[in-house]
């Protein structure tokens, strides 16, 4: 049987040989990276769901250096199903749109070595594994991000300082980890953080909750997601956006929930019954969705738009997953699935809008709905889904966050959740409007063709996939049960069947529900065929303008301008007009002021300076070996 040791290899092998074949034979790299997202869906979706199983590499290393070591429980599992599903969707996006790119070789090496780092993550089960594959996640991902980007030193330069920064961090952790428990292996690490002084286990868990803070871009810490989302080449984006950030929500349950512990944060401290560290990341995670959902709305670029509604809606899950409660990482976990299927199915469907227009901003889009019909039902369906209405699966994973906060008594933190899931309305609408609704912007969107059948291949099964949670909201509790399960949680949920889902506060069923809204929907659609005019179909320019008739250059686009007047709402504009980089900003002066100071006393060019620096050197090395 092939373990997951070996799974992990098949996406880096693959991604490498199609770099080099693809030079001698171009379709090589599309054949290699298809039949790489064939055998390791396979193989992944083969191996025992939430089974714990253990496979090992031993080299003859040091004694202190034990071997790396891998294998599955129900938490890694539930993650390895999101990697591969959105490494299957991703590449049919990419056969589409990267075949005549002058990166196309190197897209499909960095591509396929992300895909093995992620599945290296969630099934390594020793510090040096995952921190290794995290590294590897973090590099290819940056020259994935650069390789399109407009301004690629800029662009490139935030993303591997913030995400190396909060590695380091998390190295800094596993450190002092090992010199507690002498092993970087999971299964040795728990007994010995509980063992450890409360102020120890602070620190460590500060330093790997920036690193995953870093990695699910919460504020303050997000600064490096708006431009990478933005920027990265277009059919990547939708698998950064939904599967990347999802390696911070891994990494913090594995570390807060089994290595670090919320039985031994509470001990700490706790408010409410919750550990204060995780309190405080919740309230981080609210303000992050809040602030995060005011921006997306103002925001002309498409991608952007969807960066910060990315932003915002790992802000809900960052607040559930904090609780450290059943029913919050539940809730958490359920919106992971949720919120993956969202964004790769609305990147996917602006991927292909941008690829057949060549446009990426509101401003320069509109009326694509005559032209795009399957396209817009894609984002139909996925700005239902973000938005959090039913019948869709974002309702009830929606649900599930809103129950885990009402029974723990966390009523600010709801409300202020609640804020940003209703302001979401007015992004999603926006996002609607301005591509597909509305007049068009120039006379050549009429011409525009639908998404290329690759592309079609994924929007699809995604739209059945929200249809499907929606109706059957049941079906993911009982994978959602081992996850939370083999972080040594009880089952939160109630449910008995795929059609109900039910918690200790309460409980919906989803078929119910999806037939009562259709039922309304065809006595509204009954009643305006009936007692409505029929509508006339106007040309373009059968406008009022001005008392003038716009000629055919004239924009008529409006749509786009939607979210302007948040700037009136006094907390809202300051907001908006402030931004956390200005801080930033002034920090890198007053260190690049520091580090010129330094440079002018420590490395001024004076040969006896550096002499004598050889000397100490040699003398603190004879003095280390003479101990």
């Amino acid at each position: 049987m092939i373990g997951p040791n070996n799974v992990v290899l098949i996406p880096i092998i693959a991604g490498i040989l199609a770099y080099f074949l693809g030079k001698i034979v171009k379709p090589a790299r599309e054949g290699l990276t298809l039949g790489s997202v064939l055998a390791v869906c396979y193989l992944v979706l083969k191996l025992p769901f939430g089974k714990a199983l253990s496979y090992s590499y031993n080299f003859n290393l040091p004694a202190y250096f034990d071997g790396l070591k891998f294998g599955t429980n129900g938490l890694s599992s539930f993650f390895a199903v999101i990697i591969v599903l959105s490494y299957l969707f991703i590449a049919f996006t990419a056969f589409a749109l990267v075949k005549d790119k002058e990166y196309h070789g190197t897209f499909y090496l960095f591509f396929n070595i992300v895909a093995g780092s992620l599945l290296g993550i969630v099934y390594a089960r020793d510090l040096m594994s995952f921190f290794i594959f995290w590294e590897m996640m973090t590099w290819s991902s940056y020259f994935l991000v650069i390789m399109n980007a407009k301004n690629p030193r800029k662009t490139g330069l935030t993303y591997i300082v913030l995400n190396v920064a909060g590695a380091y961090a998390m190295l800094s952790a596993i450190f002092m980890v090992y010199a507690a428990a002498g092993s970087f292996h999971f299964d040795k690490i728990n007994h010995a953080v509980a063992l450890m002084h409360n102020s120890k286990v602070l620190i460590i868990a500060v330093l790997f909750g920036i690193g995953f803070l870093v990695k699910m871009a919460t504020m303050p810490l997000h600064i490096w997601a708006p431009d990478a989302y933005t920027e990265s080449e277009d059919s990547f984006t939708g698998f950064f956006s939904g599967t990347l950030s999802k390696m911070g929500v891994y990494g913090f349950l594995l570390f807060f929930a089994t290595l670090i512990g919320f039985a031994n944060l509470k001990g700490v401290s706790s408010i409410k019954d919750t550990p204060t560290i995780g309190y405080v990341i919740a309230w981080l995670g609210v303000i992050t969705s809040v602030f995060a959902t005011f921006r997306a709305i103002v925001q002309d670029e498409v991608k952007r738009l969807l960066a910060y509604s990315s932003i915002a809606q790992v802000g809900y899950i960052v607040t559930a997953i904090s609780m450290g409660t059943s029913l919050g990482i539940a809730g958490g976990l359920y919106h992971a699935v949720m919120h993956t299927i969202i964004k790769l199915l609305l990147f996917i469907t602006v991927a292909g809008v941008i690829y057949r227009t060549g446009k990426e901003r509101f401003s320069e889009l509109g009326a694509l709905i005559t032209r795009m019909p399957l396209s817009f039902l894609a984002v139909l369906f996925g700005i239902i889904g973000l938005a959090g209405m039913p019948p869709f699966g974002g309702f009830a994973s929606k649900w599930v966050i809103y129950m885990s906060l009402l029974k723990s008594h966390h009523y600010i933190l709801l409300v202020a959740m609640i804020v940003s899931s209703t302001a979401a309305f007015l992004y999603c609408y926006k996002l609607i409007y301005g591509i597909f609704l509305g007049h068009p912007s120039s006379p050549e969107l009429m011409e525009v063709k639908e998404v290329p059948a690759f592309l079609r291949i994924a929007q699809i099964p995604l739209m059945l996939a929200l249809m499907i949670f929606g109706m059957l909201p049941g079906l993911l509790v009982p994978y959602i049960d081992k996850a939370v399960a083999s972080l040594g949680f009880a089952t939160s949920f109630t449910s008995t069947d795929i059609y109900t889902l039910s918690a200790a506060l309460g409980g919906f069923n989803g078929f119910v529900v999806i037939n009562v809204l259709g039922v309304i929907f065809v006595i509204v659609l009954i009643w305006y065929t009936l007692f409505f005019p029929k509508s006339k179909k106007l040309h373009r320019l059968d406008i009022y303008w001005a008392a003038e008739t716009p000629d055919e250059d004239t924009p008529l686009h409006y749509g786009y301008g939607i979210g302007a007047e948040l700037h009136r709402i006094p907390w809202v504009g300051a907001s908006l007009r402030r931004h956390i980089t200005t801080l930033y900003e002034k920090v890198a002066e007053q260190i690049n002021g520091i580090a010129s100071v330094m440079k002018d006393i420590l490395f001024n060019g004076d040969g006896q300076i550096y002499m004598l620096y050889a000397v100490l050197t040699l003398v603190a090395i004879i003095m280390f070996l003479g101990r």
